[in-house]
C-alpha cells in the first residue's frame, strides 16, 4: 500500500488518514501507544499515529466476522482481527458490538460506517459512545473523518493523544468534529491495533452546539528558528 507521511497535534505536520473519497475505501494505520510514555516518546507516537492508504477497495469482511446494520471490518490488517456481537456483555441490557486480534495481529482493525455529509453540512458533530477494553497491548479509540471534494481532509480525530488502553470498563468516549458546507463524506467507527479486545455500545451521532469544543487534529507545520546538524553528524 502506498504510504504518506504522518501526523502529529502540535509539532508535525498533519496529514491524516484517507477513510473514504471517490468511491475508494482508505485505511488509517495507527502506531504503538503505551500509556506509561515519557514526553518526547509521546510526541513520537502522535507524529506515527496515521500514515495514508488509499487504494484499498472496499471488501466484504475476513472469514467468523459478523457483519450488521452497516457496520463492517476494514483497517490495515483486517483479516488480523475480527468483529461481532456478544450476548455475553450488555450495556443497559443490549448487546454489544466488540473487535479483537487474532493471533500474531498486525497492523490495526476497525469496525466502521460510511455516510454522506449532506444531513450534517455546517454543523458540528459529535460521535459519542461507550467502551470498555480487555488485555489492549498497544491502544484503542473511536474516531471520525469528515472529507471533503477531491479526497481532502477536512478534519480527523482518532483519540491518539487520549487513547484506550489495558483493561479498562465501561467508559463513555467523544469525538467532536466541525463538518464544512463543502464535506462530501463522513466515516467512524472504533479502531484497535495489536493484541486485545474493545467492546461498543450506545453509539451516537449528534449534532452540537459551537459552544463544544472540537477535537479536531489541526495541521500545523512546526520549523526550527535556525539550521539544525549542518555537520549531518548525528
Amino acid at each position: 500500500m502506498k504510504e504518506f507521511d504522518q501526523f502529529n497535534r502540535r509539532d508535525v505536520l498533519t496529514v491524516l488518514t484517507a477513510i473514504l473519497g471517490s468511491g475508494v475505501l482508505s485505511t488509517i494505520i495507527t502506531q504503538l501507544f503505551t500509556m506509561d510514555k515519557t514526553r518526547s516518546e509521546t510526541e513520537k507516537n502522535r507524529a506515527e499515529a496515521a500514515k495514508l492508504s488509499s487504494d484499498t477497495e472496499p471488501t466484504e469482511p475476513p472469514p467468523n466476522s459478523e457483519p450488521r446494520n452497516g457496520w463492517f471490518l476494514a483497517g490495515s490488517n483486517p483479516e488480523d482481527y475480527e468483529m461481532g456481537i456478544d450476548r455475553n456483555q450488555t450495556l443497559h441490557d443490549k448487546r454489544t458490538r466488540y473487535i479483537k486480534s487474532r493471533k500474531s495481529s498486525r497492523g490495526f482493525g476497525t469496525v466502521m460506517q460510511m455516510l454522506n455529509a449532506n444531513l450534517y453540512s455546517g454543523k458540528r458533530l459529535m460521535l459519542a459512545g461507550n467502551a470498555q477494553s480487555a488485555g489492549v497491548a498497544q491502544w484503542a479509540g473511536f474516531w471520525m473523518r469528515v472529507d471533503g471534494p477531491n479526497n481532502k481532509v477536512l478534519s480527523f480525530d482518532n483519540m491518539a493523544d487520549r487513547p484506550i488502553g489495558g483493561t479498562r470498563g465501561w467508559t463513555e468516549y467523544q469525538v467532536v468534529l466541525d463538518v464544512p458546507d463543502d464535506s462530501a463524506n463522513i466515516a467512524f467507527g472504533l479502531l484497535l491495533s495489536g493484541a486485545g479486545q474493545v467492546w461498543m455500545a450506545d453509539i451516537r451521532l449528534e449534532i452540537v452546539s459551537l459552544n463544544v469544543p472540537t477535537t479536531n487534529i489541526e495541521r500545523v507545520t512546526v520549523y526550527p528558528d535556525k539550521p539544525v546538524n549542518l555537520n549531518v553528524d548525528e
